[in-house]
């Protein structure tokens, strides 16, 4: 409850990563070296997790190998292995939990009982919100959820009609998350945001595209 309401002070909601600081920090407290070997178990459960996101999304095995190897080309990923804050780390894990769950409802084999399908969609949507509770930025992730399920709509036979307002109902309610968190919770906050600084927006976009774009680059080129 202390870890969690130092965040909340500074202008930040982050219910799962106070949480999960509180337990693990305790039971690694004699032996940090240990933290560091959970950390790589953490972080290889997560690398797993999209492997098979994208192996249920594509049906190749090569996949479930190629995206955890794109992941760790990407050299900024070892700093989660080095530094103990883990926002990302927690927050990928389940939202990649959340993902597989999605995809599996969605796409799912057809003797799978209607039953099945309720329960996938309530865990994704519980590791939708401690996706949220890791770090803020995963509101983006669950607006980009939402509105793929939209778009599959458009693109899939009438069966699937009926995930047109699940979609919208989820791209919705992050939307409405993210305005709760701008005026109501981040008002704390040390940074401000704005949509209108183009300067800022046009630096954070160098940033992006000398640290991510290039590291993807090679990938992107072989694609």
């Amino acid at each position: 409850r202390d870890m969690f309401m130092m965040y909340f002070n500074f202008g930040e909601c982050k219910w799962t990563h106070a949480l999960h600081c509180a337990v693990f920090y305790k039971i690694f407290a004699n032996a940090p070296g240990l933290f560091h070997v959970f950390k790589w178990a953490e972080i290889s459960g997560m690398l797993f997790i999209w492997g098979a996101v994208a192996y249920q999304l594509t049906g190749r095995l090569m996949t479930f190998f190629l995206v955890p190897a794109i992941a760790l080309s990407f050299h900024y990923l070892y700093d989660q292995f080095f530094f103990l804050s883990t926002h990302e780390t927690t927050g990928l894990l389940f939202f990649g939990l959340a993902v597989l769950c999605a995809v599996r409802a969605l796409f799912g084999s057809v003797g799978v009982k209607k039953h099945s399908h309720l329960w996938l969609w309530i865990v994704a949507g519980f590791c939708l919100l401690l996706s949220l509770g890791a770090k803020e930025t995963f509101v983006a992730c669950g607006f980009a959820l939402g509105l793929s399920v939209v778009i599959l709509y458009w693109l899939s036979p009438p069966s699937k009609g009926r995930y047109l307002w699940g979609g919208l109902l989820l791209a919705t309610f992050f939307v409405l998350y993210g305005l709760i968190l701008k005026k109501f919770i981040s008002s704390a906050y040390t940074a401000h945001y704005s949509f209108f600084d183009f300067s800022k927006i046009a630096i954070n976009f160098k940033v992006w595209v000398l640290k991510d774009l290039l590291n993807h680059m090679p990938w992107i080129a072989m694609i």
